[in-house]
């Protein structure tokens, strides 16, 4: 396959305020930080204010990257008509980990499922479930310490799955990471990411590179694919 193109994509990340623990912790925001800065095709903008989801604010991006999440918070209804009204006109969604988590069951629902719980953080395997797909052909198991989540889906057959996870306790075939088509638009979520270890992971960092790729339609997705 021919090298990734040079074209930027212009990306706003939203690394939410709300967020306490490990997930706002100045390591983990770094982190991300990061990671993301390595990517030269990225032209980001880092923000921890949910009102730059407003369509006004989202509009000249191509793609949203959002690591956010509290049990307490709730998108407002402004917000989340502004982040639909990005996708379903062609813009790329990218929600991670504990974004899954919040007060406003309509923006859940957008993203397709509600985190409920996870075993004590530690190693657990990522399987591939569709190795067709752009982001997840040829990629290997991931092993990884982190959380493994399970999640209450607002329609499972909704959701494209593209990996599952397998952990000692007895979780096997619990979605870890799938894509959806809204409108023009694509969303890709990954459940990873708990905290600084987590998004050294080459796994993890091959995973993400893909799924924003995809997502903001910049291809190919991957050049060893």
């Amino acid at each position: 396959m021919s090298e990734q193109k040079t074209e930027k994509v212009r990306a706003l990340v939203l690394i939410g305020q709300e967020m306490t623990g490990t997930h706002g912790a100045p390591s983990t925001r770094a982190a991300i930080a990061e990671f993301l800065w390595t990517l030269p095709w990225v032209e980001m903008t880092i923000t921890g204010d949910w009102d730059t989801l407003r369509w006004e604010n989202v509009a000249p991006n191509d793609v949203v990257v959002c690591y956010a999440g509290s049990r307490r918070y709730a998108c407002t209804a402004e917000q989340l008509a502004g982040l639909r009204k990005f996708v379903e006109r062609g813009g790329g969604y990218v929600p991670l980990h504990f974004t899954t988590a919040n007060a406003n069951e309509e923006f859940l629902s957008f993203i397709g499922a509600e985190f409920v719980k996870h075993p004590p953080h530690g190693p657990f395997s990522v399987h591939v479930a569709d190795s067709d797909h752009p982001i997840t052909h040829g990629l290997p198991t991931i092993e990884i310490e982190d959380e493994c989540y399970q999640s209450r889906y607002f329609d499972r057959d909704a959701l494209h799955v593209l990996q599952t996870g397998r952990h000692e306790v007895g979780i096997d075939g619990e979605p870890s990471s799938w894509v959806r088509e809204i409108g023009r638009g694509r969303l890709f979520y990954s459940a990873l990411g708990h905290d600084a270890r987590s998004f050294a992971h080459p796994g993890l960092r091959e995973l993400l590179t893909r799924g924003i790729r995809w997502a903001a339609r910049l291809e190919p997705v991957a050049s060893s694919a």
